[in-house]
């Protein structure tokens, strides 16, 4: 294979959680306090201020997504749904894949205990789920010293 040639892309979802997204004047988005597999927080229960949610889906050109739902979960919970048609975006010539992004701020989100959050995508097609968030009370510090 050589270089110039394009390996196949899948439908997927990218999911990047963090404490605030920020616009900035030029376009680009400033990701704050981004979190990687897991939150640890003090103790439960707890309230959230603030979480920032970045979706970015993908699919190749040739499958478009049309109608699909967007939902943020919480374990078994939906936290928010959002139905789209993507039926008739505009790609861009050359273009090899569709990439759909998506910017969300949860406030207030109470936590009674550790619990996964994560993104899926319903399509016509199937379910493609992102990258869980894993959140979590911080290990007591006590319990790991010696004496």
């Amino acid at each position: 294979m050589s270089i110039d040639e394009n390996l196949v892309v899948s439908r997927h979802l990218s999911v990047i959680y963090a404490d605030d997204l920020r616009q900035e004047i030029d376009g680009k988005i400033t990701i704050v306090g981004m979190y990687q597999s897991q939150m640890l927080v003090e103790a439960f229960p707890i309230t959230l201020p603030k979480l920032a949610v970045l979706i970015t889906a993908v699919t190749p050109i040739e499958q478009p997504f049309g109608k699909v739902s967007l939902q943020l979960m919480k374990d078994d919970e939906t936290l928010q749904r959002l139905d789209l048609d993507l039926t008739d975006e505009d790609v861009e010539e050359g273009a090899t894949t569709r990439e759909f992004h998506f910017a969300n701020i949860i406030s207030s989100l109470q936590l009674d205990g550790p619990c996964k959050l994560r993104a899926r995508l319903h399509t016509n097609l199937g379910v493609i789920s992102g990258r869980p968030l894993m959140i979590k009370a911080t290990p007591d510090v006590a319990t790991h010293q010696t004496s």
